[in-house]
């Protein structure tokens, strides 16, 4: 006789997979290491680009935009690879919440405090207001 309280394995489907992965790369990156330098450059030699703390979702393609994903991307957060456009997009707040959530920021950080960290050895830009 079977037990009927057994529950068959179900395959992950595919965003189950997914969160999977991007949970094991939170926990793999919460170590705090230090930043790495920037590796890519958008601006030329010692000429820096203005990242504005105004930028958000919906906001139209900006060059702003197009640095923090850039920048995720270099650190690692791949769910802003759909999104790497200058376009504020799904993808670029969920990489920007795994970052912040990965570096131990409170939930109610400035935008200040999340970008002066993930832009933490990139002399490719300047945070302003």
């Amino acid at each position: 006789m079977t037990d009927t309280n057994e529950t068959p394995e179900v395959e992950a489907t595919p965003a189950q997979a997914r969160k999977k992965t991007t949970n094991a790369k939170l926990e793999e990156t919460s170590k705090l290491e230090p930043a790495p330098k920037s590796a890519y450059a958008v601006v030329g030699r010692d000429v820096q680009d203005e990242v504005h703390l105004t930028v958000g979702y919906g906001s139209g393609k900006s060059l702003t935009a197009h640095h923090i994903q850039r920048r995720l991307a270099e650190r690692g957060f791949g769910e802003v690879y759909r999104d790497r456009d200058g376009f504020w997009r799904d993808g670029t707040d969920d990489a920007l919440f795994q970052f912040r959530t990965s570096r131990n920021l409170p939930h109610d950080a400035s935008m200040r405090e999340i970008l002066t960290s993930l832009f933490e050895n990139d002399d490719n830009v300047k945070i302003v207001d």
